[in-house]
């Protein structure tokens, strides 16, 4: 029961911080916020028959979105500085592109790789996973049998893998999904130490199988980090796009409270009618940071999870 609990506790986290719909997420923390306010404010731990403090946070909100709206203006420099650039930069992106697709293309099995990302990412999986059962079959009834068993159940994982891009719906989310749920690391690092262990018990064919299992999981890696880069850039231009539709709505809302703060007391609504209301208004103004929170929390847990490069394997430490 308890690690039942645990399960689902680690699924909401993980929704939490990367699956979930940002919009949800963003709903979530403002009816907190809201519900928050209401309790405060019935159970009087707060007072709103002093209009004062409501207008000193709303002036703090009306200066702090101000600051935010500019810090969004600044990401969107940010990013477009990688989209605009010289002739000769956008050229060298390019061919760097073009490069690493004819790379993928001599160890994959069509002829072009696919343009879409789960396809691309699909064929990868699918390379990797025909070297595996060709190492298998090679090493059968040889002195490395047992460590090569072993060997072979570090892609256990990838057949499900590539059931998930098999999936027509999938999208560049579904694709940082997978390569997110994937380690490569470990599997690149004891792909080194089997054949630095059995150089000499190796076969010419097992060793190009290796080298070819080798070159995938660094193309798996670069695709990774390019899809990473891709992904981050889309999140961070949804980021400023409603940090400024809802940064409008915050600054308007506030400035119809400071202007109408005087009338509050002498309002005909009763004070828990007037809880209600002004939690709403709070709310309302603080739509900006809650949007800012959930999308913060997928980039920066898109970032940590593909932080690990290469050969190297961070230890383990929770989401």
């Amino acid at each position: 029961m308890i690690v039942a609990r645990r399960g689902r506790l680690d699924r909401a986290l993980w929704w939490l911080l990367f699956r979930g719909d940002r919009l949800v997420v963003a709903t979530g923390i403002l009816l907190g916020i809201f519900a928050v306010n209401v309790v405060f404010g019935v159970t009087r731990l707060f007072l709103l028959t002093n209009p004062a403090r409501l207008m000193w946070m709303m002036n703090g909100v009306v200066n702090g979105i101000l600051t935010l709206v500019t810090v969004v203006v600044a990401v969107n420099q940010l990013i477009l500085s990688q989209e605009f650039g010289g002739v000769r930069n956008q050229k060298r992106q390019l061919e760097a592109v073009v490069e690493f697709r004819e790379e993928v293309e001599e160890q994959i099995d069509p002829l072009v790789s696919p343009p879409e990302t789960p396809a691309f990412l699909r064929e990868l999986f699918l390379a990797l996973a025909d070297r595996v059962r060709s190492l298998e079959r090679k090493c059968k009834g040889s002195d490395v049998r047992e460590e090569m068993e072993a060997y072979v159940r570090l892609f256990d994982r990838l057949n499900d893998q590539i059931a998930r891009l098999d999936d027509p719906r999938a999208d560049l989310f579904v694709v940082l999904a997978v390569i997110l749920d994937y380690n490569d690391s470990i599997q690149q690092y004891e792909t080194r130490r089997f054949r630095a262990k059995h150089d000499d018990a190796l076969s010419d064919a097992t060793e190009r199988i290796l080298d070819d299992i080798q070159s995938l999981l660094v193309q798996l890696d670069t695709a990774r980090q390019y899809f990473k880069m891709i992904f981050i850039q889309r999140e961070l231009a949804r980021l400023s796009r409603y940090i400024l539709y809802t940064g409008v709505l915050s600054i308007v809302v506030s400035g119809l409270t400071i202007m109408s703060y005087r009338s509050l007391p002498t309002t005909p609504l009763g004070y828990d009618a007037l809880v209600v209301v002004v939690s709403l208004v709070v709310t309302v103004v603080l739509s900006p940071v809650a949007v800012l929170v959930s999308f913060i929390l997928r980039v920066a847990t898109v970032a940590r999870r593909t932080a690990a490069f290469g050969y190297f394997v961070p230890e383990p430490s929770g989401r």
